[in-house]
Parts: C-alpha cells; sequence; structure tokens
C-alpha cells in the first residue's frame, strides 16, 4: 500500500473514531434512554475539563498529522512525485540529523508567511490542549523540529526553524484567540454547526481537537477568557499603484481590501495576559505576485505594568513581540520581532486629549528582497573547495557580503571543512561596469563645492533570464550600487 493510501486509511479511522458515541459501541436503539433537556448555565461542563488527560499525546498526534499531510501534500500535489525535497526515508532523516542546520533559499513567502503559518497550527494544538501561553512555545518548537528534520527530504534550516518556531507563537496565539471567539460552546443546533466551521476554517488544528475531545459536539461552559475587554476593526478598499506613473494603468494599479483589528485595550487595568491586547492586519491585493496576501501584520502585547498615573494620565511599560510579512511587486519584506513599548493616554493639550508611543524593537530575523542578491553574491565570493590563505580570504569576503550567512557557516563549520560547492553558485553570465565622477543636484555652477559630489557607481547582471529552461528566482537580476 502507497503512503498516500496508508495516510488517508489513518485520518479516516481517526475521524470514525472521533464520531463515535461517548458510550460504548453496542448500545441498541432501544436501550438508550430519552435525551435529557440541556443543563441550566450553572451546571455546565468547564472546558478544561475536555483535555486534562492525554494532552501531551494529542498535541503530538496533531503535530505530526499536520507534518504528514504538508508532506503529501508537497510531493504529490505541489511537486512531481518524484521530487526530493519531500521523499522522505531513513536515510534522509539520518542525513539530516548527521548534516544539522543551514541557511535556506526558499521562495520568500514560503520562509515568511508559511513557515510562521505552520508555527501558528502546532502552538494554537498544544493551546487547545489547555497548555498556557508559555508552555504552548515549547511545542512551537517541537513541531518545528520535527518538520525540519522529519518532514523533508532537504537539511534542516536554521532560518525556518527561527520563522516556525518564533512566528508560529504570535500567529499561533492570534489565530486561536480569534478562533475562540467565533465558537460557542453553549450553542446549540445549526447555529452551533456554523460556528464550528468558522472556528475550523480559522485554526484547523483546534477545530480537530475539540472533534477528538467531543468539545465541538456537547454543551458546555464557554472560557472566561473568549471576549476581549474591547473589539474593534475597519475596513477598506480602493486601488494602489506601484510606480510614478498613471494610476489607471492596468499594470501597475491593482484592486485591494484591507483588514484590520484591535482585540483588548492594554489600559483596560489588571495584569496583562500574553496577547491579551493586540492588533491585527492583512491585506488582500487582486493580480497581485506572487498570491494576494500583500500584507499581514501583527503586534501584540507579552506582558505589561502600569506607573506613574498623574493629572489623569497613565503610563503603561510593555514587552511585546510582533510579525511582519509584506509582500508586493514595489518590495518585500519579512520578520519577527521583540520589542519594548512605552504607551502614554490621558495627556491634556489643551482641551484635547492626546496619546503618545514610543517603541523599540529588536528584529529576530529579517528577510526582504535584496537578500537574496547579497546571499548569491556571498556565496559566489567563497569556494568551499579552497585551502589556506585563499579560503581565509574568500571566507572574510563572503562575511562581509552577508554576515549572518557567514556566521552560519562558522556555526556548521563549513567555513572551515573542505567540502562541494553548491551546484549554481555561478549564474550562466555575469558581467559589470565601473563608473567614478561628479555629479551636481541643482541647476547652478558645476563647480560650486556645495552643490558638486564626488561618486563611484557600481552596477552588475547576474545571470541571463533569456538562457532557457526554468528560472529560479533571482537567477537573473541587475544590481547597482
Amino acid at each position: 500500500m502507497s503512503l498516500a493510501k496508508r495516510a488517508t486509511t489513518i485520518l479516516t479511522v481517526i475521524c470514525l473514531v472521533a464520531m463515535l458515541p461517548a458510550r460504548g459501541l453496542a448500545q441498541s436503539e432501544s436501550s438508550q434512554a430519552p435525551p435529557s433537556p440541556p443543563p441550566p448555565e450553572g451546571n455546565l461542563r468547564m472546558p478544561e475539563s475536555y483535555v486534562e488527560k492525554w494532552k501531551s499525546t494529542r498535541t503530538l498526534g496533531l503535530s505530526v498529522a499536520m507534518n504528514l499531510t504538508m508532506t503529501l501534500f508537497g510531493r504529490y500535489i505541489m511537486k512531481e512525485p518524484g521530487d526530493p525535497a519531500f521523499v522522505v526515508t531513513k536515510d534522509t532523516i539520518h542525513d539530516n540529523l548527521k548534516h544539522g542546520f543551514e541557511y535556506d533559499d526558499n521562495s520568500f513567502s514560503a520562509n515568511n508567511w508559511r513557515h510562521p503559518y505552520q508555527g501558528a497550527m502546532y502552538f494554537g494544538a498544544a493551546r487547545a490542549n489547555g497548555y498556557d501561553f508559555y508552555r504552548s512555545t515549547m511545542w512551537s518548537f517541537i513541531g518545528s523540529w520535527l518538520w525540519e528534520y522529519t518532514g523533508e527530504g532537504h537539511h534542516p534550516a536554521f532560518n525556518d526553524m527561527v520563522n516556525t518556531t518564533v512566528g508560529g507563537v504570535s500567529f499561533g496565539e492570534v489565530l486561536f484567540r480569534f478562533s475562540q471567539m467565533i465558537t460557542d460552546n453553549t450553542a446549540t443546533g445549526s447555529g452551533r454547526r456554523w460556528r464550528e466551521v468558522g472556528g475550523f476554517l480559522v485554526h484547523p488544528l483546534r477545530g480537530a481537537n475539540r472533534i477528538i475531545t467531543r468539545e465541538a459536539f456537547e454543551r458546555h461552559a464557554n472560557p472566561e477568557d473568549r471576549f476581549p475587554s474591547y473589539f474593534g476593526g475597519e475596513f477598506r478598499f480602493g486601488t494602489q499603484t506601484f510606480a510614478d506613473d498613471q494610476i489607471w494603468d492596468e499594470n501597475l494599479t491593482k484592486f485591494f481590501l484591507s483588514f484590520n483589528f484591535a482585540h483588548g485595550d492594554p489600559f483596560h487595568g489588571g495584569s496583562l495576559t500574553p496577547f491579551e491586547a493586540f492588533r491585527f492586519g492583512i491585506d488582500l491585493t487582486f493580480n497581485n505576485k506572487p498570491h494576494g496576501i500583500s500584507r499581514i501584520s501583527f503586534p501584540g502585547v507579552i506582558a505589561g505594568k502600569t506607573f506613574g498615573e498623574k493629572g489623569g494620565a497613565t503610563h503603561l511599560l510593555t514587552l511585546s513581540q510582533r510579525m511582519d510579512y509584506l509582500d508586493n511587486e514595489a518590495y518585500t519584506f519579512g520578520g519577527q520581532q521583540l520589542g519594548a513599548s512605552l504607551l502614554s493616554r490621558g495627556w491634556k493639550l489643551g482641551s484635547v486629549n492626546a496619546r503618545s508611543e514610543a517603541h523599540a524593537n529588536w528584529m529576530i530575523l529579517g528577510g526582504v528582497s535584496f537578500g537574496e542578491v547579497l546571499f548569491r553574491f556571498s556565496r559566489m565570493i567563497t569556494d568551499n573547495t579552497a585551502t589556506g590563505s585563499s579560503r581565509r580570504w574568500r571566507e572574510l569576503g563572503g562575511f562581509l557580503v552577508h554576515p549572518l550567512r557567514g556566521a552560519n557557516r562558522i556555526i556548521t563549520r563549513e567555513a572551515f571543512e573542505r567540502h562541494a560547492n553548491a551546484g549554481d553558485r555561478f549564474p550562466s553570465y555575469f558581467g559589470g561596469e565601473f563608473r567614478f565622477g561628479t555629479q551636481t543636484f541643482a541647476d547652478d555652477q558645476i563647480w560650486d563645492e556645495n552643490l558638486t559630489k564626488f561618486f563611484l557607481s557600481f552596477n552588475f547582471a547576474h545571470g541571463d533570464p533569456f538562457q532557457g529552461g526554468s528560472l529560479t528566482p533571482f537567477e537573473a537580476f541587475r544590481f547597482g550600487i
């Protein structure tokens, strides 16, 4: 039996077992008691009682099931059946464990959007099973580690681990809370069913866990933190252009929908729990490349402390986490951040109530479209087959062009050991030009010292888009500085 058929059979059995009656398999219709009326609100079963037992087993099982689903999807739907990236065997797992981490060059959306979403599923599976925010971060890491070492045929990637684990924490908590708001454990009938479908679509692994534990079918109490102290949102639509040209130019102008939500109020009083207060934004842009999601952004408060309440003004010092994903035809940016913020409100400026915010963020891992250019230049400079002083100078040059790639080569010892170069280290074509001179920035005398600047100009051409065959991202580009 093929791997796909075996996985389908296993998932079918799991679903059938989840739908079985809670008491026994051999009850006849005549032996069943008549349905009892729903219990009063005060006597409803508490939600945490459904997940007290086997929580670790369910969380791990859901994470492994998701990894298996993604492997099969990548192998049989997204890729050709023989693609080595999704062919997982004992040999590939052993090779991954032996080789360790490297830095991969997957697409921007794969690294900065799909990997955080993947981590969000691991994190949410733990939250659905009763783990708190901090313990759930462990499951985001475990799920990511299992995927990198056992879910793919190619070697584990350091940047994937960071994006999946760290991005999965913030993304996962946001989706978990949205899904929790949609479902209503006290509802019945068609209203209950539609709410369960909605909650499942927002966070599939939370929805699957509710089916397994039968929370999705039984009437019981809602969690106390189901709704925030404040919830608001806005919706915008229109067109946006990515060039200094006519806004009606069809090739440059895109129609977009923008949604922004505010969940919770950091000034509501009391002790802030992680992501009790966060902002969430998403933009959908039509005919956008490579897909329709052009923005995802959510900063959330992990912890906060109020101080210095004087004259009606309130000040709040917070620790926050943020994920950003921007991808349109003008630029790309994605990253995971931790930060500290000073939030103040209630300032009196005459008759005006003012608010102020001051933020300091640390970018744990970020990426822009420029990163692929630097990565390819750095890889051209280093030579894994070189030895001696030549090797050391090449490693230094590659490090200066892309410091994190250089640091990763030191950690993995690629910088010291002689091994094969990447097959696409050099492009099919490479050329460049160098210019220097003076340039003036005003309609005035060119010899005016204050207006004229000396400049150096470097321009390079990497690859040839007409080379034939299938082009990989940034195989052909132009770079000028």
